[in-house]
């Protein structure tokens, strides 16, 4: 349960906090599940299952008791602990939020005005967009062939990196050029155009393992007496591998952004609305439930920054 997001800050945990938390995740109880049981339930997806679980057990190994004995006081003290002294950002306090709310409004319900009184604001930043030519060359510096498909597929069909590494063998409709995502975010299920050369480089790679399911498995690793990696396993590869191997290709191409993974999916849809797709479409082909979210890469297209700055220049040119 080791949520990437909810790992921030965690250099503020000390020691002893750190050793309870690891012992709480390979635990259980009566009440954690049914807490598991109440969030699926409730329909949350598997992600959100695992964060809020995850910010309750936080909260378990800080205080040192149950949560289902604490005091608003208590829970008053332990976020100016994590928004004062651990420095989480807002969008971490608004997942620990959220999980104490279901908590004590369905699992164990308690009256805990701190929770109501408590807002949680989202933190308002631009994605990170790579060129057509970063993302081309920063994608040629990736050796290893298997992530290199990988890193290719989340670019070319605009994917999340958790979509791209479970997709399986029988989601590719090689006759009608799509594949089928069907473990997205909020379980939302989708079509995706796939392009031609995109089906040649997974075809090649695929050629290299042959797994009959996955096809992105992980490597079998041999650390001793040398580290090597070969044949396949039964699961897909680790889900933050692909950034690695995309970090090291984007410092070794020279490029200085802050992009992460998933900026080749930002990049993505603003290239596809670079060449006139439909704002709708690109919503649709991104999975968002909202055309709200697709358009803030309407603000990250270079045609309507030359478009700005050409009225720009003529408001100018008189002065």
């Amino acid at each position: 349960m080791k949520s990437k997001t909810l790992r921030q800050g965690r250099s503020k945990i000390n020691r002893k906090e750190a050793n309870l938390l690891k012992k709480l995740r390979l635990g259980s109880t009566p009440l954690r599940e049914r807490y598991i049981a109440d969030m699926k339930y409730h329909r949350f997806s598997e992600n959100t299952v695992e964060r809020y679980l995850d910010a309750m057990l936080q909260l378990t190994a800080h205080t040192g008791k149950s949560p289902a004995v604490l005091s608003d006081d208590e829970l008053r003290r332990y976020f100016h602990y994590k928004e004062h002294e651990c420095g989480y950002s807002n969008s971490v306090l608004g997942i620990v939020h959220a999980a104490m709310l279901f908590f004590y409004s369905h699992t164990c319900p308690r009256n805990m005005p701190f929770l109501h009184l408590f807002r949680s604001r989202r933190d308002k930043t631009l994605p990170v967009v790579l060129s057509r030519e970063e993302v081309q060359n920063a994608l040629s510096h990736v050796i290893d062939q298997r992530y290199h498909a990988c890193l290719v597929l989340i670019y070319s069909c605009g994917l999340r990196v958790s979509e791209a590494i479970n997709l399986r063998v029988g989601d590719i409709d090689k006759t009608q050029g799509l594949i089928h995502i069907r473990s997205g975010k909020g379980s939302k299920p989708r079509s995706v155009p796939i392009p031609e050369r995109t089906l040649n480089i997974l075809r090649a790679m695929w050629k290299t393992h042959r797994h009959q399911d996955l096809l992105f498995p992980a490597y079998q690793i041999n650390r001793y007496p040398v580290f090597k990696k070969h044949g396949t396993k039964d699961q897909p590869i680790a889900i933050g591998t692909p950034w690695i191997h995309f970090k090291k290709a984007l410092v070794a191409s020279g490029c200085r952004k802050n992009a992460t993974v998933h900026s080749l999916r930002h990049s993505y849809a603003t290239h596809l609305l670079e060449e006139g797709v439909p704002l709708f479409t690109v919503k649709e082909y991104l999975g968002h439930s909202s055309v709200s979210s697709t358009m803030i890469y309407t603000h990250m297209t270079s045609k309507l920054r030359r478009d700005a700055m050409g009225s720009i220049e003529s408001l100018m040119s008189g002065l």
